[in-house]
């Protein structure tokens, strides 16, 4: 997946209208630009200040937002469940469950100032290949020299520590520290 998901062609909404087009990952997040990627792991009490120093902020299913984690975001990245941040500017919608089949009718659930976006299908294929963490799937669509990830550690997420998480969490954070990348827990 990782070598491959640049090249992935996106369907997404057109803002303001019931249209769809197929983008590119460059036309949505310019690799000019710095991407801090904010997980639900790891510790609550995150670096805040330095988070919202992106150019681009990536936030995904639940989250908060305060002093701690930061309180910028432009993206929005979630699995099927329709659900939207009215603040995003941009929402990337990637569910890799057969049973849950990705329609015209799912994608426009959001205000209509949002862009969502969801991979076509071929896509979907290189995306959904084995069962990673949307966190490591945004990593991938998104990675370039200046980004940096917070909270990329632990097994749960940091506003409930009870949920099961059923990714192979270890194998991504080896591949994330491979890679070299920024991160903070």
């Amino acid at each position: 997946m990782f070598h491959n998901a640049r090249n992935i062609t996106l369907m997404c909404t057109v803002p303001f209208s019931n249209r769809t087009r197929e983008r590119r990952i460059d036309e949505i997040m310019p690799s000019d630009k710095s991407v801090h990627i904010v997980a639900n792991g790891g510790d609550r009490r995150k670096n805040g200040s330095l988070i919202d120093s992106g150019d681009l902020v990536v936030r995904f299913n639940d989250f908060a937002l305060n002093p701690y984690v930061g309180e910028k975001f432009d993206v929005h990245f979630v699995n099927g469940h329709p659900r939207c941040n009215k603040a995003a500017r941009t929402l990337f919608r990637i569910e890799c469950d057969r049973r849950f089949k990705l329609t015209k009718n799912r994608l426009f659930t959001c205000p209509p100032h949002i862009e969502e976006c969801t991979p076509s299908p071929s896509g979907l294929k290189v995306m959904c290949n084995g069962d990673s963490t949307r966190g490591f799937m945004a990593i991938s669509l998104f990675r370039r020299k200046n980004m940096r990830l917070f909270g990329f550690s632990g097994k749960t997420h940091y506003y409930d520590r009870k949920a099961i998480v059923r990714h192979n969490v270890e194998l991504e954070h080896e591949m994330i520290e491979e890679l070299g990348i920024p991160s903070f827990k």
